[in-house]
């Protein structure tokens, strides 16, 4: 038998056996860099923790705020079904006038409110029917003069005519009444409406005229404008007041707004900075309102608008809009 003879190239042998190392050694390095990759504190399963620890807080900082979302709809909702609920009482208040007149001398604020009248105390009936549906009581400890319907949950139905109800007809000698009598002079420092819904309500001419010590006027929910057409003297002359929430005045029926915010010349004297107010504070073409502002010295508008004597009537009285539209009001989200 012929014997096949093997030549062996040991120079090939030797290329294929380096290229095999080299192999070898690139692999190798490769996979370092792939353990690192995947391993290191900035590898791909690093990052991978990072994002899914950070996609779960994210998650849980979601869900915390959606849970307090949902918590203050739910706020609201029940806010509104409490308004919704409350109903207004059988009774109407007195005209203004008549009010005004039977607001004890001694009393410093008024509250409307629905609470029960102490038993101890006496109490007088404001109800246009007379049927004791709306009470008034003087707490003679603090100088509040309550007017209540006296149930849980019910409003006071306001008169439609509520001029004069809270003014001063002379600072400082008091109301010399037909028979020239001097009457006492309310010096009443706050009025609280948070029970009146005055949605009936057409007539607020010279409300709070004169009231020269009145420091707070709450309005609350359910004091209501739309309806009224007469604001004219309405805050005149009320020079301790340094601010006014009209928020919830709407006042697009309004005919008459002259001198609504007047100032009285002789006492140079008046507080009243800001105005606050929504865009439903609204003056049409056919409301008349000269001097609405007059006097009111240290009134100064959401956008820095100050007082000038040149510039006094309904043509200021809107959300002040700077340089390019001066106005006297501020808006109540500036609050």
């Amino acid at each position: 038998m012929k014997k096949t003879k093997v030549n062996y190239n040991l120079k090939e042998a030797g290329i294929t056996l380096m290229a095999l190392v080299v192999t070898i050694i690139v692999l190798l390095i490769l996979a370092g860099v792939t353990i690192s990759l995947a391993l290191g504190d900035n590898g791909i399963i690093g990052k991978a923790q990072y994002a899914s620890n950070t996609w779960g807080n994210s998650t849980k900082n979601d869900l915390m705020m959606l849970n307090d979302i949902s918590n203050n709809i739910a706020l609201y909702i029940d806010k509104e079904e409490e308004k919704n609920t409350i109903s207004i009482t059988t009774g109407t208040l007195i005209d203004g006038d008549t009010f005004n007149k039977r607001i004890p001398e001694t009393a410093t604020s008024v509250v409307f409110t629905d609470q029960q009248k102490p038993e101890e105390v006496n109490g007088e009936d404001f109800s246009v029917e007379n049927d004791s549906s709306i009470i008034a009581w003087l707490d003679q400890s603090t100088k509040t003069f309550y007017v209540s319907s006296c149930e849980k949950d019910k409003l006071i139905k306001a008169n439609t005519n509520c001029s004069d109800m809270f003014t001063c007809h002379d600072s400082t000698t008091g109301i010399v009444n037909e028979y020239g009598e001097v009457e006492y002079v309310p010096q009443l420092k706050s009025i609280d409406f948070k029970n009146l819904n005055t949605e009936q309500t057409t007539d607020m001419n010279g409300m709070f005229s004169s009231a020269i010590f009145l420091q707070n006027i709450n309005f609350g929910d359910y004091f209501k404008t739309s309806n009224v057409t007469q604001f004219h003297f309405m805050f005149f002359d009320c020079r301790c007041l340094t601010q006014l929430d009209l928020s919830a005045f709407d006042t697009h029926s309004a005919a008459s707004m002259d001198s609504m915010f007047l100032m009285n010349q002789f006492s140079n004297q008046s507080l009243l900075q800001k105005i606050y107010v929504t865009d439903k504070f609204i003056i049409k073409n056919s409301t008349s309102g000269t001097g609405m502002f007059e006097g009111c010295i240290s009134l100064v508008g959401g956008n820095g608008t100050t007082y000038n004597s040149s510039n006094t009537s309904k043509e200021y009285a809107h959300i002040d809009g700077g340089i390019s539209n001066p106005g006297y009001f501020t808006d109540i989200k500036d609050k």
